[in-house]
């Protein structure tokens, strides 16, 4: 058995929509940001495990926080046996059927970059310069001066706790329930979170630095399997996917899109249950 983790503040349709294409063969466990309206009574459904305990705001330490609490109960499951990570935004693409070959899948699927190969100074700034603290709104342009303040008022830092080698990625990802396993067992024996308080979005570091500095590294695949675009679009940064997209996405041979609306990705969603519904 898998289990699919989501993260939700906002739209109860996309998450009913995925715990009835999940639910028949699925452990769905679901955080629900504590300070949305979404209420755990509306997702009582067989296999669905539901979470309300954290304010969440974007790139947060709380986000990981939830995302990992999550993993933990998913652990837990003697019959799970591997895992994915998505959010409400997210829909599958492809039929149940083609998720089986996750059952006795030993790779992880995500995307893992060292920092050092990105040309972009301002990633390694989020754990070099840091931020006043991971769960504000850093998306405010107050706590954004703030965190300039607070880069300038501190001697630089190369690492993330024991680690030296820094890689990134989204959070959006797939294992085996052993690798949960390890990640769990590492933060809590290492209090690796704490060494996260300070690092802006630290959930694009924790399982891309944890897993390649580990016995796992020969075990990444760098592909999470996720399609997305990196442009605006439909007022997003990354865009928000329509009906225009859909060839790209089946090109892809992604198993998940990313981002959906309920409503601009209206006839895309339409199109890809159809598509879905016809290969079952």
């Amino acid at each position: 058995m898998q289990a699919v983790i989501i993260t939700a503040y906002k739209s109860k349709s996309q998450l009913i929509n995925l715990i009835r294409f999940f639910k028949p063969n699925f452990k769905i466990y679901i955080h629900l940001d504590k300070k949305s309206d979404l209420d755990p009574s509306d997702f009582k459904f067989p296999n669905v495990t539901v979470l309300k305990k954290y304010n969440i705001y974007w790139g947060s330490l709380n986000h990981l926080r939830a995302i990992l609490d999550l993993v933990t109960l998913a652990t837990l499951e003697d019959k799970v046996n591997y895992i994915h990570i998505i959010s409400e935004s997210d829909i599958p693409v492809r039929p149940l059927s083609d998720f089986k070959k996750f059952e006795n899948d030993a790779n992880i699927y995500m995307e893992c970059t060292p920092v050092d190969e990105i040309n972009d100074p301002k990633i390694k700034e989020r754990y070099s310069q840091g931020a006043i603290s991971s769960n504000l709104n850093n998306k405010n342009n107050f706590i954004k001066v703030c965190n300039i303040i607070y880069g300038h008022m501190h001697r630089p830092i190369n690492n993330i706790g024991e680690f030296n080698k820094i890689y990134k990625g989204l959070v959006w990802c797939s294992f085996p329930k052993n690798v949960g396993k390890y990640v769990i067992s590492y933060s809590i024996e290492h209090s690796f979170l704490d060494k996260l308080n300070h690092v802006l979005i630290p959930e694009e570091f924790f399982f891309q630095t944890v897993l390649s500095n580990s016995k796992y590294l020969s075990r990444i695949k760098k592909n999470n399997l996720r399609f997305d675009k990196w442009e605006k679009k439909n007022g997003s940064l990354p865009a928000i996917l329509d009906i225009s997209d859909i060839n790209e996405i089946h090109q892809s041979k992604c198993y998940f899109a990313r981002k959906i609306d309920p409503v601009i990705s209206k006839k895309l969603i339409k199109e890809i249950i159809e598509y879905r519904d016809g290969l079952s």
